[in-house]
């Protein structure tokens, strides 16, 4: 039997000078469903959406603060574009938009 529920896994990504997150290797229902109302309470800031994704998605990271949306805001914009183009090829947010758009 296939397991009901979402994976516990991690995928490990390293960034520049040694700096490395661990992202969830599948969103749950909870996070499409949170990711889905960031969509459409955001929908004209797509910077904030992206806070609410990384938020979802990341798990832990080799830095000594824990991961929230201020200490995200803290860094530098290389290290988050970084960040967002694995998380974004990791999950592909549009689908989930393009999904909503549907419904």
């Amino acid at each position: 039997m296939k397991q009901p529920f979402a994976s516990t896994l991690v995928v490990r990504h390293h960034l520049v000078d040694g700096l490395w997150i661990d992202v969830k290797e599948e969103l749950s229902y909870g996070d499409k469903r949170a990711l889905r109302r960031a969509l459409l309470k955001y929908s004209n800031d797509p910077e904030q959406i992206n806070i609410c994704l990384m938020e979802l998605a990341l798990v832990a990271w080799s830095l000594d603060t824990p991961i929230s949306g201020e200490t995200i805001d803290r860094l530098q914009e290389g290290i988050v574009n970084q960040m967002l183009l694995f998380i974004n090829t990791q999950y592909r947010p549009h689908e989930l938009a393009e999904e909503e758009k549907k419904t």
